[in-house]
């Protein structure tokens, strides 16, 4: 298994994390109650 040769910086690893993001759960409205509900 290959291992880093290199300790990262700290603004290197930040900034590669700087792309994880979450996207935003979607809601649809109920049939019934008119109520925002999360999809499935």
């Amino acid at each position: 298994m290959p291992v880093p040769k290199r300790k990262m910086s700290r603004s290197k690893t930040r900034s590669r994390r700087s792309q994880w993001k979450t996207t935003a759960a979607s809601l649809a409205t109920c049939g019934q109650c008119q109520s925002p509900k999360l999809q499935h």
